[in-house]
């Protein structure tokens, strides 16, 4: 399959994903900073914000998996969105979160429930963004992959970029991410 059929494809997905969104009315999204740029993400996935404390560092991981968190017993792997976007870490400041979302995934046949935290520069707020202000993503001129794009909210004449977590915290991607990032260290993968 050539590069323009399965970008023609993905687009053609994407854009089914968001007049299925429209069918379905209004949705609420939480809304957040990252790099000066407004994004949001569904609430369903959403289980809770917590305010960012030290993190363990875990060897050999991709620059863009900050390190875990010990929440209420569970390790739960925290992911820098920015540097997932392909920019620079967060710079940690006062109003630095970390939303905690839970995924779900299918391995080996078996639904799997992951927590994962993604740290951000600042949560803002709860926006409902009626279907009809959802627009498809753009295929080019974002500054992050146009896949991890949902769709362009418009709220009070902006843009909000709302993200695509299923693809944003694909377990696979970021496994081979992982994998190829030991790979180019010189460490052998059994």
């Amino acid at each position: 399959m050539s590069q323009a059929t399965a970008l023609t494809r993905r687009d053609a997905s994407a854009a089914d994903a968001v007049e299925a969104e429209a069918e379905a009315g209004a949705k609420q999204y939480l809304t957040f900073t990252l790099n000066a740029q407004l994004f949001a993400v569904g609430i369903l996935n959403i289980k809770e914000i917590i305010e960012y404390h030290q993190l363990t560092e875990i060897p050999l991981m991709p620059a863009f998996i900050h390190g875990v968190i010990n929440l209420r017993g569970a390790v739960v792997p925290v992911i820098d969105l920015s540097a997932r976007f392909g920019a620079k870490p967060t710079a940690i400041g006062r109003r630095t979160c970390i939303v905690i979302v839970e995924m779900h995934h299918r391995v080996d046949g078996a639904d799997i429930q992951q927590d994962i935290g993604i740290l951000v520069d600042s949560v803002n707020e709860v926006l409902e963004i009626p279907a009809d202000e959802i627009e498809p993503a753009p295929a080019f001129g974002a500054t992050i992959r146009a896949d991890f794009i949902f769709g362009m909210g418009k709220v009070a004449g902006r843009f909000v970029i709302i993200l695509d977590l299923d693809r944003v915290l694909s377990i696979d991607e970021m496994g081979q991410i992982a994998s190829l990032s030991h790979d180019e260290k010189g460490i052998v993968q059994p």
